[in-house]
């Protein structure tokens, strides 16, 4: 006899494959990542008090602006050591200049399918 679907299992299998997805973004030849599932509250809070927005309005799956790009580099600095770097001073860090060429970002999938979100 068939056993029913344990409820939830679904949901909490999604919730471990975009916990697992992690962007790679290269910003003139400098790569850094960021698990995009997996921030912290704390990293989330922080980027709603400098920006005004949640966390979740800078994700995109197909397409990612500056802005988002710019605070998603933020982020991805903070979590390898750079843990007091401030939003004004990462933004004071942007290059000015920067344009499409100059980014490459990916987004490594856990199934196995990278996502490469247009910038």
């Amino acid at each position: 006899m068939a056993q029913a679907p344990i409820p939830g299992v679904g949901a909490r299998a999604e919730a471990t494959d975009a916990a697992q997805k992690v962007m790679t973004i290269t910003v003139r030849g400098e790569s850094k990542r960021l698990a995009i599932g997996n921030v912290a509250i704390q990293e989330k809070l922080i980027v709603r008090k400098a920006t005004g927005l949640p966390f979740e309005a800078f994700l995109s799956e197909d397409r990612i602006g500056s802005d988002s790009l710019m605070v998603m580099w933020w982020l991805a600095r903070r979590g390898e050591g750079e843990t007091q770097l401030t939003f004004d001073a990462a933004c004071a860090d942007w290059p000015a200049d920067i344009d499409t060429d100059d980014i490459e970002v990916t987004v490594d999938d856990p199934n196995g399918d990278d996502v490469d979100p247009e910038v």
